[in-house]
């Protein structure tokens, strides 16, 4: 008797130690709400989502930003994430006004943010997934002799992860590498792009487009931005390139996710 005694509480003892383990860390508060169809962020936005203090602010936010800063290294649709559906890349009723921030007191560092942002995914979202790796072709990003230029380190503190790729020019506030690899990734169908310049940190870039020529019957032209040269081109004015290479990446597998409960 008294070692099934002694087994029973030695069962209970496991199952309380379970319960009282660390909880996943979350936001003190979470607001989400559907956008009209057509909505449009403010343009001229110098800001990016991650706000001073730990608040990630977004008023054009689809599920698939929010997975990408949860999950950094599982950023590419269809190469390293698999098995979200057409809704989580925006559509009518799927683009929100999203705003998390922290508990009262609190000033958790980015680290700790992409880890709340996982548990808002499990919460509202009712998101599961699970990891694997897989070996596979890559582009690394890297300095190309010379570089980088037009590339500064941001002040101490300033992670907004502002960063907009447009055609002939790309602009950015407290962004980071790895946050250029993955927007660079998604112009390229057959392979991700993974970050190997040894640039850590946060940075602020400034690439602006060529002037216009105004000389008369000359006419200004650039290719279409989804063109690889004009990424390529893109790159090469930052000091960057590209080389291709093989790697094992973590690839997200997706088993289950729902449109959230507005609030």
């Amino acid at each position: 008797m008294k070692k099934k005694s002694w087994i029973i509480t030695a069962i209970l003892g496991v199952a309380l130690g379970a319960q009282v383990g660390p909880a996943s860390p979350r936001f003190g508060a979470v607001s989400i709400k559907v956008q009209p169809p057509g909505y449009r962020p403010p343009r001229g936005e110098q800001l990016g989502p991650v706000r001073a203090g730990g608040k990630y602010i977004d008023e054009h936010a689809i599920l698939w930003t929010l997975i990408a800063f949860a999950h950094p290294q599982s950023v590419f649709p269809g190469k390293t994430v698999v098995g979200l559906p057409d809704w989580a890349y925006g559509r009518p009723g799927a683009v929100f006004d999203f705003a998390a921030v922290p508990a009262a007191g609190a000033s958790p560092d980015l680290a700790e943010m992409q880890k709340m942002m996982d548990a808002v995914l499990a919460d509202r979202f009712h998101f599961e997934y699970r990891i694997e790796r897989r070996n596979m072709p890559v582009f690394f990003l890297e300095v190309a002799p010379g570089g980088p230029h037009f590339i500064q380190q941001a002040k101490p503190g300033e992670q907004s992860l502002l960063l907009r790729v447009g055609p002939s020019s790309i602009f950015g506030r407290g962004a980071s590498l790895d946050q250029m690899a993955a927007i660079i990734g998604g112009h390229f169908e057959d392979r991700p792009v993974l970050n190997r310049t040894n640039l850590a940190g946060f940075y602020d870039i400034d690439l602006q487009p060529p002037p216009r020529s105004s000389a008369p019957g000359e006419v200004s032209r650039t290719e279409p931005f989804d063109n690889r040269s004009a990424v390529e081109r893109e790159l090469a004015g930052l000091g960057l390139r590209l080389v291709p290479g093989k790697a094992d990446v973590p690839v997200m597998l997706v088993t289950h996710v729902s449109l959230p409960t507005p609030n």
